[in-house]
């Protein structure tokens, strides 16, 4: 148990960066399911320190991922502030009309099999496909969280499954355990979001 305990302190010295990164997005997405609007500025944190660890591992459809993170996490911010009915003490959750969903997943469709051919045929990107499908697949997610959609969660769930494969692959063990983390509070998320629809429910556009 000792040298267990050891290897991990040992491993945590090496990889203090990576570790600040998964508490942020630990803390971020905990402040998500509460719709605590300071999960935006903890977001752009978690997004910055990710951009430089995805550089370092050469997970490029990574990188522009989370340089996309960093933008919509200031979206959301602004959003969820300035998105508000008159009246309302928070932007409201809603649901996504299908058409919206069918173009969301249609475009990530086409973007996979692009982008992915491409970082396959002209970069050293590692697992280009996989990572190229997490990557596109976030960026609807990533959209109808900052509209405060009820679908994002179940998009991130489908996301943090492939996440724990490629960080396994990758060694990113402190985001490995960060998404396993994910995986529960993505549950919990939608049915705390849910039952605010139900309270209070919206139009679905």
């Amino acid at each position: 148990m000792d040298q267990i305990i050891a290897e991990i302190l040992t491993y945590a010295s090496a990889h203090q960066l990576e570790a600040i990164g998964a508490i942020a997005g630990l803390l971020c997405v905990w402040m998500l399911m509460r719709q605590l609007i300071w999960t935006w500025p903890l977001g752009v944190t978690y997004a910055v320190i990710s951009v430089y660890l995805f550089v370092d591992a050469r997970l490029y459809g990574q990188v522009l991922l989370h340089v996309y993170f960093v933008v919509m996490n200031l979206y959301g911010w602004y959003h969820w502030i300035f998105g508000r009915g008159a009246g309302e003490e928070r932007l409201l959750v809603t649901m996504t009309s299908m058409k919206v969903m069918s173009v969301v997943l249609g475009l990530s469709t086409v973007g996979v099999i692009v982008l992915a051919t491409l970082f396959d045929a002209f970069t050293d990107a590692d697992l280009p496909y996989l990572d190229m499908s997490i990557a596109v697949l976030s960026v609807g997610a990533m959209w109808l969280t900052a509209r405060k959609k009820l679908e994002s969660w179940v998009l991130w769930l489908v996301i943090d499954v492939a996440y724990l494969v490629i960080f396994y692959l990758t060694k990113n063990y402190f985001y490995l355990l960060l998404y396993l983390g994910y995986i529960p509070m993505a549950v919990e998320g939608f049915f705390l979001w849910r039952r605010d629809l139900v309270l209070t429910p919206a139009p679905t556009h």
